[in-house]
C-alpha cells in the first residue's frame, strides 16, 4: 500500500536487519497506524496468534459497529488498543513467539467483520478483543480472502484482465498486511 501507513509496537525502534523484539512477560505494547492518504480512509484489523496458535481477535473491538470502528480517516492515526476498548495488549508467558498481524484495506473487509460480529455477539461481547475457537479461524481467514476477491474482481469491471471464477483475485492496491513476531522472554 505504498506509504499509505506507518506501523509501529510502542517500545521498539527496529530496522528490517535487526534481530526480533524482545519482550518480558508484562510489556504492554501498543500498535499505531498511521493514514497518510489524503483522500482515502482505510480500514484495520489486528489479529495476534500465540505460540501455541490460538488467534485472538484484538481490532476492531468495536462489535455493535465494527466498519466504523475498523475505518482510519485520512491523515489520521490510530492506537491500538483505544482507551475504551477495556483491555491492554500484554505480552504474557515465559518464552515464545507470537505474531501480531496487522491488516489494513481500501474497503471494509465486511464479510469478515460481520462473521465476527457474530461471533462476539453469540458470546455476549460488544466490545474488546476475543480468542477464536475451533473452526472459527478458519472460517473467518476464508471471509478475509472472500472480502479481498470481491474487492479486487470490483475494482476488474473494465476487462483488463480476467480472473477465472475459480482463483482468487487479489489486487495488491486493495489490502496490506504486516506480519511482527515478538519474541517473549526475559
Amino acid at each position: 500500500m505504498g506509504d499509505r501507513g506507518s506501523i509501529e509496537a510502542t517500545g521498539s525502534n527496529l530496522s528490517p536487519t535487526s534481530t526480533l523484539p524482545r519482550y518480558p512477560s508484562g510489556t504492554t505494547l501498543q500498535i499505531q497506524v498511521e493514514n497518510r492518504e489524503r483522500d482515502l480512509e482505510i480500514y484495520l484489523s489486528v489479529l495476534v496468534i500465540s505460540a501455541s496458535g490460538d488467534i485472538d481477535i484484538l481490532y476492531p473491538a468495536e462489535w455493535v459497529a465494527p466498519e466504523e470502528a475498523a475505518r482510519i480517516d485520512p491523515n489520521n492515526t490510530l492506537t491500538v488498543p483505544r482507551p475504551d476498548d477495556r483491555f491492554e495488549l500484554t505480552v504474557q508467558g515465559s518464552s515464545g513467539f507470537p505474531e501480531v498481524l496487522i491488516l489494513t484495506s481500501t474497503e471494509p473487509l465486511r464479510t469478515a467483520l460481520q462473521g465476527l460480529q457474530a461471533i462476539a455477539r453469540s458470546r455476549n461481547v460488544a466490545r474488546g478483543a476475543f480468542r477464536l475457537r475451533d473452526d472459527e479461524a478458519v472460517d473467518i481467514l476464508g471471509f478475509i480472502l472472500g472480502d479481498l476477491n470481491q474487492i479486487s474482481r470490483s475494482l476488474r469491471d473494465d476487462g483488463t484482465v480476467v480472473v477465472p471464477t475459480d482463483a482468487i483475485a487479489y489486487e495488491t492496491s486493495v489490502m496490506a498486511v504486516l506480519s511482527a513476531v515478538l519474541e517473549v522472554g526475559g
